[in-house]
């Protein structure tokens, strides 16, 4: 069974289990060749945005099937709101994911106290 229930035969097993664990698991991630990045992936709805701060892989599209989500952020709050999971996205920068420009400056004005576990 997979997560949402479904009975797979032995060639969907096969695949469901391939694409569950590519990225983590491939030999290119392992040997650093994975282009991760860590961006902004938009969320709410339309003309209430919110953003959720995650790390996927550079080729996906913005909205795509990410990793892992390692914060929020809401821009329509005063202040804006950013909360981060500190401990994961140094972890995921140490594997060789590279912020976009927008996560890098939210990292360096961000305080100390937006590391909040998720």
């Amino acid at each position: 069974m997979d997560a949402e229930g479904r009975v797979l035969n032995e060639t969907s097993l096969a695949a469901y289990e391939k694409g569950r664990s590519s990225i983590l698991n491939s030999s290119s991630f392992q040997q650093g060749g994975r282009l991760l990045s860590i961006r902004l992936a938009r969320a709410g709805t339309r003309k209430k945005v919110s953003y959720r701060v995650v790390v996927i892989d550079k080729q996906r599209a913005r909205d795509g099937r990410f990793v892992e989500i390692v914060g929020l952020y809401n821009p329509r709050r005063e202040p804006p709101e950013l909360v981060l999971n500190r401990d994961r996205v140094a972890y995921w920068m140490k594997a060789g994911a590279q912020p976009s420009d927008t996560v890098r400056s939210l990292l360096k004005g961000a305080p100390e106290s937006a590391a909040v576990s998720i």
